[in-house]
């Protein structure tokens, strides 16, 4: 049986067809998009985005995300697509009420109920851009990579090293329900 990096080196992408900014802002609309690639560092792999999941479309860039932060939770989903192949990721980012945004909480699954539209939309982008969709376990896989095992997203996502989004997906994969 093929292993999942082996299925993912046979695939081919070209980054250039990809506008992701414009085709997600077209699917969740104008004004919840923030991009959060980290174009200044090398081994980032990965294009990002952030959607709003908030009242009002409060995106984590806004002035008004404090004002939020002391009512209610901020919710967002993070969508990623690798630049070496046709990957996508997505994870739901969660600040708690009072936290003053500086506890983050990730999930595979929605927050809140009213949040699994995005879901959905996402994987629409995905089919439209031809993209396979990885979960935490997939993103937690090993691979070959200049004679060095690492794992999937290190590979093909974020190769610097000292990870903190190694932590994340490895405490993600773990879990059963992938619950927040």
């Amino acid at each position: 049986m093929m292993s999942l990096d082996e299925k993912i080196g046979g695939l081919d992408f070209e980054e250039e067809l990809l506008d992701g900014y414009e085709q997600l802002e077209e699917l969740f609309g104008v004004g919840v998009l923030d991009e959060i690639t980290d174009f200044d560092r090398e081994d980032s792999l990965e294009l990002s985005f952030l959607v709003s999941l908030n009242r009002a479309g409060i995106r984590l860039s806004s002035e008004d995300l404090d004002i939020l932060l002391e009512e209610e939770d901020a919710c967002f989903l993070e969508i990623a697509v690798s630049r070496e192949k046709p990957l996508l990721y997505r994870v739901f980012w969660k600040y708690p009420k009072g936290s003053g945004g500086q506890d983050l909480l990730l999930s595979e699954v929605p927050f809140r109920p009213e949040h699994g539209f995005a879901l959905d939309l996402a994987d629409r982008f995905a089919a439209m851009n031809n993209l396979l969709v990885l979960t935490a376990r997939d993103l937690m896989e090993e691979a070959e990579d200049d004679g060095e095992t690492v794992s999937i997203y290190t590979k093909y996502f974020n190769r610097q090293e000292d990870n903190e989004a190694l932590l994340w997906w490895k405490k993600l994969s773990s879990q059963e329900d992938f619950g927040g």
